[in-house]
């Protein structure tokens, strides 16, 4: 059902703006700023950072889809598998708090690695656990990790987004993520062992992290 939205929905992108709307004294500081800029390497910047947004959060969806299952398929009781997940959800509101706290204090691209990291922790903790603590140490860690990744992911790409044609793009890659990830997981994750599932994460979160890097040599170059 996403899919055929998404597919009758695409049309309407031709109705895109050419630009985004900003007001006239932002758009002669910008203009000079735009102007000495290579358009090319603006705008390999900001694909990378979309890209490395869709990235993101095809491994965090996937994750999250199977995270009641993992917990299940390990033994652990399904009532506190639900709470936990109920709880976890506070997590990820206080990471998403924690970077509008931060702000720009640190950039976007540095505080959005640290997430990355912290992903890689909690998917260790979770291949790792042995019992019903370690499992929500790394439930935790993880939903935390996301809600915090996300917003500096949009951050970015609204920041190398000079002129306001693409920031809106970040929605759509979102939603693609969210539609690719768990699908994936689903393929390659049996119930036997969550070594196949953690690994195809791990994996994405590298990838976003090498985008990001090629973003900001860009944005810099």
């Amino acid at each position: 059902g996403m899919l055929l939205c998404m597919l009758l929905l695409s049309p309407l992108l031709l109705l895109l703006p050419a630009r985004g709307v900003k007001s006239h004294e932002q758009e002669l500081a910008e203009l000079s700023v735009w102007d000495d800029m290579p358009e090319s390497v603006n705008h390999w910047a900001i694909w990378s950072a979309l890209l490395a947004a869709l990235v993101f959060f095809i491994g965090t969806s996937a994750v999250w889809a199977f995270m009641e299952r993992l917990g299940s398929n390990a033994g652990y009781n399904p009532q506190s598998v639900a709470g936990l997940l109920a709880v976890s959800l506070v997590f990820a509101t206080m990471g998403s708090l924690g970077s509008a706290a931060l702000g720009k204090k640190f950039g976007n691209a540095r505080p959005f690695l640290v997430c990355l990291l912290a992903v890689l922790c909690a998917l260790l903790i979770l291949g790792t656990a042995e019992n019903f603590a370690a499992y929500a140490i790394g439930c935790c860690v993880f939903t935390a990790a996301f809600g915090a990744g996300l917003p500096f992911a949009v951050a970015e790409i609204a920041e190398l987004d000079v002129d306001g044609r693409y920031a809106v793009l970040s929605v759509p890659a979102i939603g693609l993520g969210a539609m690719i990830g768990p699908g994936t997981a689903g393929l390659v994750y049996t119930g036997d062992s969550p070594v196949a599932i953690l690994s195809l994460v791990a994996v994405t979160m590298i990838v976003a992290a090498v985008l990001v890097g090629f973003a900001q040599q860009r944005k810099h170059s």
